[in-house]
Parts: structure tokens; sequence; C-alpha cells
């Protein structure tokens, strides 16, 4: 009788009205449960909003083209006939009829983590830029149409929706034209969600850098103490056909867990390695498990590592996996490497890799060539890029700056000294040569004689007539620790400091332009002089106190040269143009945030291209400033160079993003 009164009671409870599902904190059943319970599932979460997709078109002036090597692939799907195949280098597509793999350039994102088809045979893409769907055409969702699209790490389809992880804005789903999202403020437990599962229509599981999270219509619950589950940084979640739920925890191996009861695996039980990236499950209920040494299948009771004859498995690491419905198996691997295991026979296919780093912290050109430095060396381009063999394999990541003289001597500074290639031969300064330092940061041709190089906390060395001079505070320097050098259109020597000094060296001696300095000020907004190409900005003034050049750079800044000649700084309050011994300022782009100008450029159209940290591109053109975003084809945030090359093209080079290149559309050649 005390049971069947226990049920109906529940029944009452469970058939009361709603009265707005207030967000409780009910203690935990015992002490070592540690179970967080919050009333108001994940129906009642959330916001809702109308959402469209964006109307992306190129850049008014021409087309970007990016350059990103391809080797993580981070996602796979099969639709039809087609692989489809997303890596940080953009989308590719091999189709398995006529065996031809492809890149897909008409596809405007790179940085791809996520693709999955819905039930109407719609392709989803989710990159770091935003979503794209394929319905006949590419339509896009960015954070121009709304916030949330961004640094996207999972799509699932769910029961009349996608569900969509992000990483820092929550998660959300997608039904029809409405988006609603869910952040920590609807009790999730940590709004960087990098996967998403369906339990059931009403049950959803999230994994979170902080760990797992379950919802249903009712009740929110964290899974992150008292459950036997390690805390981590979730990779992955999948339910198998007997409804386990398995768990990738960030170096930490798999936990599998079923009606609150937790059996955790690691390298000991049979898994590849510690660090699980990736599940799938096969047509046979076969669940694979890859990781940085390889693959684990699971046969209901334990892991078994998965070998085959053909290929060492165990040497790759796999970062997704993928199975088609004619029981092909896909492994995708960092090295650009995807391994097809088939019935009868066992093939890779390698991805085109069409630039080898992410990081171009430089970009110099010389008569028809041009020279990035990389996070992966040094690289000539000509026709083709061609790796240039440095002296030893440390300079790889090590070059700052390359210069070329007028007698085709190439310079390079780095962080372990100087190097010249001259006559086929490599010669290498450092402190065996006597140098007082080994580490530059930069390098100018002198149109004089010889080469300049900025130390990073030993002054400034020349170069000339086979001798060495140096000069540091002792000569006239403000700081020993030197940003950046250039040279004026009249031969003056310009460097800027890591302490905000701006200096010129002239007829032997050096000037400190500080504010008690004669640098010919004059009052704010009293004219502007005809050569500065600056000149349909109206806010260009002259400068009247040069201490507020000094502050701006603090913190970053650049130095460059416009077509005039005259020297350039652009730092956090403005732009600063030195012609005939005046100072003249102007404004950054108005973005509503603070911008950090890592390199400014003036190009042959006389456009101004300013490249920030965090904040990306910005080109100053025709009296207004266009900020360059992913809806312009360009999805580079952090600029590290900008070149010009002799044909007017434009080269970006970025921290994280590769190299784009910009062309100007023919319609506005001579314009």
């Amino acid at each position: 009788m005390a049971r069947l009164l226990g049920s109906l009671l529940m029944v009452v409870i469970l058939c009361m009205p709603d009265f707005g599902y207030s967000k409780i904190q009910l203690s935990p059943a015992g002490a070592d449960s540690g179970m967080q319970i919050e009333i108001g599932g994940w129906l009642k979460a959330g916001r809702t909003s109308f959402v469209s997709t964006d109307q992306f078109s190129a850049y008014h002036a021409g087309k970007f083209f990016p350059f990103v090597p391809s080797n993580e692939i981070r996602t796979m799907t099969t639709l039809n006939d087609t692989l489809w195949i997303g890596t940080e280098g953009g989308l590719f597509a091999w189709d398995s009829v006529n065996d031809a793999l492809f890149a897909i350039e008409t596809f405007s994102f790179s940085s791809i983590r996520a693709i999955t088809v819905d039930d109407y045979n719609r392709l989803w893409i989710g990159c770091d830029e935003g979503l794209a769907m394929r319905d006949n055409r590419w339509n896009y969702y960015t954070a121009a149409s709304h916030p949330f699209f961004e640094r996207i790490r999972d799509l699932t389809v769910g029961n009349k929706k996608i569900w969509i992880a992000t990483y820092g804005n929550g998660c959300g789903y997608i039904s029809g034209d409405s988006l609603t999202v869910i952040t920590e403020k609807d009790s999730l437990m940590d709004n960087r969600v990098l996967a998403v599962v369906e339990e059931t229509p009403h049950k959803i599981w999230f994994g979170t850098a902080s760990g797992v999270c379950y919802a249903d219509s009712f009740k929110w619950e964290s899974k992150r103490y008292g459950n036997n589950i390690p805390i981590g940084s979730i990779n992955d979640l999948i339910f198998d056909e007997e409804k386990n739920l398995f768990i990738a925890v960030c170096r930490q191996g798999i936990s599998r867990y079923k009606f609150g009861n937790v059996t955790n695996y690691t390298s000991r039980n049979g898994l590849p390695g510690w660090n699980i990236h990736t599940f799938s499950l096969a047509l046979t209920g076969k669940l694979l498990a890859g990781g940085n040494k390889g693959l684990s299948s699971y046969d209901g009771s334990g892991w078994t590592p998965f070998r085959i004859s053909e290929i060492p498995l165990q040497r790759y690491n796999f970062l997704s996996i993928h199975h088609d419905l004619s029981g092909k198996c896909f492994l995708g691997t960092d090295e650009g490497t995807i391994v097809i295991i088939e019935r009868e026979e066992t093939r890779k296919l390698e991805l085109p890799q069409i630039f080898p780093a992410l990081r171009i912290s430089g970009i110099s050109g010389f008569k028809n060539q041009l020279y990035f430095i990389t996070s992966d060396g040094v690289f000539r381009l000509e026709e083709n890029l061609i790796r240039i063999d440095l002296p030893d394999k440390w300079y790889s990541d090590a070059a700052t700056d390359i210069v070329m003289t007028a007698d085709n001597q190439l310079w390079i500074a780095t962080r372990f000294g100087i190097l010249c290639f001259s006559n086929g031969s490599w010669k290498i300064f450092d402190r065996r040569s006597g140098l007082p330092t080994e580490h530059f940061t930069s390098a100018t041709v002198d149109p004089k004689q010889g080469v300049w190089f900025g130390t990073f906390e030993n002054g400034i060395l020349h170069y000339a007539d086979n001798k060495w001079y140096h000069y540091t505070i002792e000569n006239g320097l403000p700081d020993n620790r030197i940003k950046d050098i250039i040279f004026d259109g009249w031969g003056k020597l310009w460097a800027i400091t890591i302490g905000g000094k701006t200096v010129c060296y002239s007829n032997g001696s050096w000037q400190d332009l500080g504010p008690d300095g004669d640098n010919g000020l004059y009052s704010p907004r009293a004219g502007m002089k005809k050569d500065i190409s600056f000149g349909n900005d109206p806010d260009v003034y002259l400068v009247s106190d040069l201490k507020d050049i000094e502050y701006s750079y603090m913190g970053g800044g650049c130095l460059g040269r416009d077509n005039s000649g005259n020297v350039m700084i652009a730092g956090k309050n403005g732009i600063y143009f030195n012609s005939l011994d005046k100072w003249f300022r102007t404004d950054l782009p108005k973005t509503g945030a603070e911008l950090s100008p890592t390199v400014l450029i003036e190009t042959k159209r006389s456009e101004y291209w300013l490249g920030t940290k965090e904040n990306g591109l910005f080109v100053f053109s025709r009296g207004e400033w266009s900020h360059l975003e992913s809806l312009a084809g360009f999805s580079g945030k952090n600029i590290l160079s900008l070149h010009e090359d002799s044909v007017g093209r434009i080269w970006i080079g970025t921290a994280f993003s590769g190299i784009s290149k910009f062309v100007y559309s023919a319609e506005t050649d001579g314009k």
C-alpha cells in the first residue's frame, strides 16, 4: 500500500502545472554523489531569435585567396558518393566514383571543425569563422547575423533540429528559421562546449571544457563531481547500440556511463594512449576510438587495439573517424593523410598541401621573388614555393626578418644570430664572430652601404666594409631594446623601441624624438602638408606634443613608409607621419574597441593597409576605413606581415591562419 501511495504521489507531482521552472539547487542524495541538479530543463532554457543567412560577397575591390596547411583532418562525412573533408586549411571533397580528390575553392571559410548531413540531405559545416549550410548554394551564418556563430566545435543532427556547440558562446540549436542559444545562465556547465549528443529527443548530453552535464525536459545535472568520471575537457561523446555513453576525456582515456555506473579505461585497458580524440560507430555496431597512438575497438566488454596488416596504424595520431553506409571506414590524421579501410583493401589518400605553415611573421620582396618567414622555415616563391635550406635546423623557427642587398646578398636576422647567403654559401655571424648578442628582431638595407640590424636587448648593429659598428644607449639610443628599424626616402634610419621611444639616425648622430626635442611642432589642426599621401582624410593634423607618439606605441605599434618616402608610426592612439621634419597624425579606424597595430603599408593605389593584433585587417580607401572580415573573404584576426608585390597583389601573413593573397578585380584596375 505504501509503494502504491508513493507511485500516486509521483504521478501527482509530474502532472502539476508549470509555474516557471525556477532554478533550485538541490542537495545531493549522498555525501559521495556530488550531483548538482537544477530544476528547469533545456526545453525551457535559452533565448530564441530569428536568424537568416549572411549574403556573402567578396570585398568590392577584389578577392582574397587563402593558403593554409591542410594537415589536420578534423572532421569527415559522406553524402551520396562524396566524402567531405574538413581541415584547418579549408574544405576538400573525394569523389569515390571517379577517385578524384580536390579542394572546394568556392567555400569561403577555413579552419573547419565539424561536418554533418541533416535529414534533408543538406550539408552543414561548422568553422571558427561561422556556420555554413549547402542547399543548392552555400548559405553562411556568421557573427554578423548573430554573435553566437563563432568558434564552432561540434554539429549534431537532432530531432528536427541541428545542435551547435561553440567554444565560448555556449550551445544552441537551429530549428527552421529560429536559433535558440543556451549558456551558463541557463544552467549549462561551461560556455566552452566541445561535443553534444542526443540520447533521446528529450535527453541531451553536453561535453564541455569543464566536464559533462546532462539535461532533459525537467532538469539539469552536472556530472563533474561524484560520478567517477575524470574531471577534464571533453574531446568527444557517443552512444553505442546498448545505450552506453562513451566519454573521451582529454588525456585521461575513456569513461563508459550507464544508469549512473561508470567504468574508466586507459592505455592499460587496451586504448591507444591516454588522449582519445574521436569516436565512430560502424553499421555492424563496432565502436572505434582514435587517439594519438592509433585505434582501438570496443567489443562489449573491453577495448582491443585495432590492427591491419597493410598500414601501421599505431604510428598515426587520429583526429577523426567516419563510417559510411557501404561499410568503409575513413580515418583522418594530423599529417594530411586519410586511411580508408574496406573489406577487400586498405589505402591512403594524401591531401594536397598548398602552404606549409599557419604562422607567417615576415614577407619581403626582391625583384620578382617573394620570401616568407614562417614557423616551418623560410620559403621563396617564384613559380613554385621553394624551401630555403638554412645552415642548421634550429634556424627553421627562429628567423625574424629578411633583406637583400643590391649585390644579391641575402641576409636573415634570427634569434640565434645573423645568416648571410652569398656566392652559393652561408656565413653565420653570432657570438663566435664577436657579436655582442645573438637575438635580432629586425633588419634593413642601407641605401648608401651595408645592412642594419635591431636587437632584442643590445641596441643596433651596422655591417659595412666587412666591419661591425655597434650603437647602444651610450651612443645616444634611448633604449637598447629595438622593435623595428626602417629607412625613409631621404636616407634617414628610424628605429622604434620596445619601451615606446622613436629615434632617428642622421649625419652620424641619434636624435631622440621625445617631447623636449626641437621637432618643428605646430599647433593641432594648423594645416596639412601636400606631400602627405593620407591627404584625403580630413582629420589629418599637425602634432603639438610627441609624447603622444611615445605613449601611443606603449604595448604595441609598428613602423612603415608611405609612397612619398615619409616614415609612418602606427600606435594605439593613431597613425603618425613625419614629413619635412614635422609630425602629422590621423585616427585609427573607429571600431569601438582598442586596436593594437602590428603592420602598416601604403600600396601603389594609395590605399593604406593596416594589420592589428586580434582585430584583423583594415583598408583605408576613398576617404574611409573598411574592416575586412569573413564576409569579405578574409578570416585572419592576428596580422603579422603585409607586402605588396611587383604586380600589385597584397600578401597578408597571420599568426594562426596562414597567408592570404589579395588580387584586385579587373573592373577596378586603373582606378
